[in-house]
């Protein structure tokens, strides 16, 4: 295809616009400036079909959840849970294998900014210390998440041998098949709007995905009528995490030693590995209640 001038410039100014762009990502919708990228018509755009925009398509709702298990060569399964626990959207989520006795959660509030490209991208500092010892640092992890990653003992500077992401082999997702999904699973939650969208039918998009909004926000005005909070399944509220205040002490960051709780909705605690087994085998979330309000 050939660029013309007029289109260079526009997608110049396009990209500089997104360099200052701060926010949701998704709530971008293209400038005037950009008709580079609505100019061919041959094209069908979620954002430019005969029923107007679609901002969105996929809009995570709360209570929405995705579940998944991976097989690990040695056949024991580490489990994945993730959970809106709040909208604006906050995801919690937590990877647990039972017969290694490990688990790892966080919890993330969604918060895309673009600014100016400067050092390395996609790098990782890190400091695991001893709080015993006065937070002494024990070892550094440096490098960048996709690729290299270089572990040092900071107590001898010892560089230990480079650990590279490339090397470690990927293991398969698994979930169940979309019909055997509970509805506040995430793929079957959105499937009609996916097929929707697979189709090209900006109209059957829009109609599922506001069934979803809508019936949403008649919860969440319901719930504050009769002053309920939503119930989570997987995780809880834990303002006051002594766990959190413990490790705390070990930042040298006096900012980050406190926890910003009204940007993420709370502090988000997995529930633990038995009641989450329990949920899971029983398969019933939310008794017969559906996202889009059905009973």
């Amino acid at each position: 295809m050939t660029k013309s001038p007029s289109n260079l410039s526009q997608l110049k100014d396009f990209l500089s616009y997104l360099a200052t762009v701060k926010g949701d990502l998704s709530n971008i919708t293209a400038p005037p400036l950009a008709q580079v990228y609505t100019a061919p018509d041959s094209e069908q755009d979620l954002g430019n079909g005969e029923s107007g925009d679609v901002k969105k398509p996929l809009n995570a709702f709360l209570g929405e959840l995705f579940l998944g298990t991976f097989a690990g060569s040695d056949g024991s399964m580490t489990r994945l849970i993730c959970e809106q626990v709040s909208h604006p959207p906050v995801t919690a989520c937590c990877l647990y294998n039972k017969v290694h006795g490990i688990s790892s959660s966080s919890y993330i509030a969604q918060e895309t900014t673009f600014n100016p490209v400067a050092g390395v991208r996609n790098s990782v500092h890190a400091e695991i210390s001893n709080i015993r010892d006065g937070g002494r640092i024990l070892f550094e992890i440096s490098g960048q998440w996709n690729g290299k990653l270089t572990i040092t003992d900071t107590t001898n500077d010892n560089e230990f041998e480079g650990f590279y992401v490339d090397d470690v082999p990927l293991m398969e997702l698994r979930t169940k098949q979309v019909d055997e999904q509970n509805p506040w699973e995430s793929r079957r939650a959105w499937c009609r709007v996916v097929e929707g969208i697979a189709a090209g039918d900006m109209h059957a998009v829009r109609n599922e995905k506001n069934m979803i909004e809508n019936a949403q926000r008649d919860m969440r005005a319901a719930e504050e009528q009769v002053d309920l909070e939503w119930p989570r399944l997987f995780f809880m509220n834990d303002d006051n995490s002594q766990e959190f205040a413990l490790l705390a002490k070990a930042i040298s960051d006096e900012e980050a030693r406190s926890l910003n709780i009204e940007r993420t909705a709370g502090v988000w605690k997995f529930v633990g590995v038995s009641p989450a087994e329990a949920l899971l085998c029983d398969g019933n979330y939310h008794a017969s209640l559906e996202p889009t309000g059905q009973i």
